[in-house]
């Protein structure tokens, strides 16, 4: 298991706190158990339900299109922006590069639509 700095882990602590609302649980669970199609988009939409609840749904957003965050709404069947299963952001936001350096470049949308972008790192997808 990985270690962190006290901050980094008190912010950990909380966002484990947090969970999902009651019963979306069972509503997951009826969803794959009714899917039909590629079971790794199913997997990769149930996977983005839990990663933006943890992270929120602004890291999500740096992480992939709008159209596959779309998609993944679509086979959930619920909205990944709904603030009661991913708030736009959590204590551990800041653990992803990018989004750290939109907040540092005080705009977010200009880094998500690749306005502004940090050629030092290239990974929209890391978390540090």
């Amino acid at each position: 298991m990985n270690t962190f700095p006290p901050e980094i882990e008190q912010n950990i602590q909380q966002a484990l706190k947090r969970g999902l609302p009651h019963g979306t649980e069972a509503h997951v669970r009826e969803v794959a158990a009714r899917f039909k199609g590629d079971i790794s988009k199913l997997e990769a939409a149930i996977g983005a339900l839990y990663v933006g609840n943890i992270f929120g749904w602004k890291v999500l957003r740096l992480a992939h299109t709008e159209r596959t965050l779309k998609q993944f709404e679509e086979i959930l069947g619920l909205s990944l922006r709904d603030e009661k299963y991913c708030p736009a952001e959590t204590e551990l936001s800041t653990r992803h590069f990018v989004f750290r350096f939109s907040k540092q470049m005080r705009d977010y949308w200009h880094v998500v639509n690749f306005k502004i972008q940090d050629p030092s790192k290239p990974s929209r997808k890391l978390i540090e």
